[in-house]
């Protein structure tokens, strides 16, 4: 089955491949929606160009920050969520016409 996002605005549900024509703008009402780390490298990089860098890096708490709640336990559901999806962040190196670029 087709994976679908629903716009947070005006609450019509999408195909993914309808999100990734329109750029992940809403084609309805043109709110800007999450475009996943994978899609913006996608539309910015040449094909097969992107070589991620430091896949392996996490973020730590050496000043043990705490608010509401610690900063590891918020840590550890951003990682559960969105970045072990590599849906928020992405470094690495790529090409854009030929040339060497740097994210």
């Amino acid at each position: 089955m087709a994976q679908t996002t629903q716009c947070p605005s005006c609450g019509t549900t999408h195909a993914e491949s309808t999100l990734t024509q329109a750029l992940y703008v809403c084609p309805v009402c043109n709110t800007y929606l999450h475009m996943p780390a994978r899609a913006r490298i996608a539309l910015l990089a040449d094909p097969r160009s992107f070589k991620e860098l430091d896949r392996g890096l996490v973020s730590v708490d050496p000043l043990h920050f705490t608010d509401r709640r610690p900063y590891l336990d918020r840590l550890a559901e951003a990682m559960a969520t969105v970045l072990a999806e590599l849906g928020a962040e992405a470094a690495g190196r790529g090409g854009r016409g030929g040339e060497g670029v740097a994210r």
